[in-house]
């Protein structure tokens, strides 16, 4: 007679589509960040250095902000703003063991005509960071930056050809 109880299979499927529901919930709400690569980017000549003394340390820390521009399609227009977070990487160094520089937007300009938009980016280096990166100066790099927001579900739509206009979402980031 235990053999006709279906209690053990009742609680497999509950778990089952508890499982799925979760999954579905993640799949069409999950945020993952959408980001744009510039056609080109430089550093300037441009710099800052300010010393100042960290919290609780005796030694004075030299930084060093180094301006950056970076030629972004014109798709990017009206997602990138000052003030939002950047990363650099420096073409000589692709890879996994690429150098890469924290930067955020100082500036954005819009060029319609060439549909081309201009991002000046500063770059803080501390004194160590200047050591290792001086290889930065006068070369050619890469700017990596958020331009949107996205989910899986809309990732999955667009690789599987069903959706290909589907914009992302603005960014948290670009709100700021």
């Amino acid at each position: 007679m235990n053999a006709d109880d279906f209690r053990l299979s009742m609680i497999g499927i509950v778990v089952a589509v508890l499982l799925l529901a979760v999954w579905g919930s993640w799949f069409f709400k999950a945020e993952i960040a959408l980001f744009k690569t510039s056609r080109k980017a430089y550093v300037t000549e441009k710099t800052h250095v300010e010393s100042s003394f960290p919290a609780g340390s005796t030694r004075a820390v030299k930084t060093m902000t180094r301006t950056i521009i970076a030629e972004f399609d014109g798709e990017v227009a009206g997602s990138v703003r000052p003030g939002q977070e950047a990363v650099v990487i420096l073409k000589n160094t692709v890879g996994p063991n690429s150098t890469t520089l924290p930067a955020s937007v100082v500036n954005v300009e819009t060029d319609p005509d060439a549909n081309i938009v201009r991002v000046e980016l500063a770059a803080r280096l501390d004194s160590e960071a200047q050591q290792k990166k001086e290889i930065c100066d006068g070369k050619a790099c890469l700017v990596k930056i958020e331009v949107g927001q996205t989910t899986p579900a809309n990732l999955a739509l667009q690789a599987s050809g069903i959706s290909e206009n589907t914009k992302p979402s603005p960014s948290a980031s670009a709100n700021l």
